[in-house]
C-alpha cells in the first residue's frame, strides 16, 4: 500500500508541476533601452524593442505619455500586444528635468518592480527620445551603441544603483551626457549633474 501511494504522489507532482507563468520569447517585447521625459504634465516614454523575429537583431520605437509611470508601461504593453519585459533592460536616457525634479518615482518604480534588474547605465539628453530616434546606419539599435561604449568605460558608477544611492545620500555623482552632432550619437562622460 505505501509503494501506491508513494507512486501516486509522484505521478500528482509530475502533472501538476509545471511553469505555469511561462512566457514564449516571441510573445514578449523585450526592451533594450528607454527615454524618459516629462512636460505637459506627462510622463512620455521610448521604448527601443528587440525585434527578435529578425535575423539582423533590428529594434523599433514605441512612444507613449501618461500621467504616472506604470500606466505609460502598461500603455506600451497594450500598444505592443505583447508582454513587456524589462528584465534585459541596458540602459534609460533622462531628461534633466526628471533628473532635478522626478527621479525619486522613476527609482522607485524601478526599485519595487522584482521583475526588472537595476544593474543598467543611466544616462541624461536635453532631449532623450531624439537620441533613439536617431536613424544612423552605422548603427540598427542606438542603446547597443551607447552601451557598447559605456561598457569599455569599466565604470560602475554611471549604473543605476550606484547613481540612485549618490542621489538619496545627497553625494556626488556624474551622468553621462547624450547628444546628437551629424546624427551621430556623441557621449560626454564626464559631465556633472549634481555636486555637493
Amino acid at each position: 500500500m505505501k509503494h501506491i501511494k508513494l507512486i501516486i504522489l509522484i505521478f500528482i507532482l509530475l502533472i501538476t508541476t509545471s511553469c505555469y507563468n511561462y512566457v514564449e520569447v516571441n510573445e514578449l517585447a523585450i526592451i533594450e533601452g528607454l527615454s524618459i521625459d516629462y512636460y505637459d504634465n506627462k510622463y512620455q516614454l521610448t521604448t527601443e524593442i528587440i525585434d527578435i523575429k529578425s535575423e539582423n537583431e533590428n529594434g523599433y520605437l514605441i512612444n507613449t505619455s501618461s500621467n504616472n509611470i506604470s500606466e505609460a508601461f502598461e500603455n506600451i504593453k497594450n500598444l505592443s500586444s505583447k508582454d513587456i519585459s524589462l528584465s534585459h533592460l541596458e540602459i534609460i536616457i533622462l531628461s534633466k528635468e526628471i533628473l532635478l525634479n522626478h527621479i525619486n518615482e522613476i527609482s522607485d518604480y524601478f526599485i519595487k518592480d522584482n521583475n526588472i534588474t537595476t544593474n543598467f547605465y543611466l544616462t541624461y539628453a536635453n532631449n532623450p527620445k531624439e537620441i533613439l530616434n536617431n536613424k544612423n546606419n552605422n548603427y540598427k539599435i542606438n542603446s547597443k551603441y551607447i552601451v557598447d561604449y559605456l561598457d569599455k568605460q569599466k565604470n560602475n558608477k554611471y549604473k543605476f544603483d550606484y547613481i540612485i544611492t549618490s542621489i538619496k545620500n545627497n553625494k556626488n555623482y556624474s551622468i553621462p551626457y547624450l547628444y546628437l552632432e551629424n546624427n551621430i550619437i556623441k557621449i560626454d562622460k564626464d559631465d556633472f549633474i549634481y555636486e555637493k
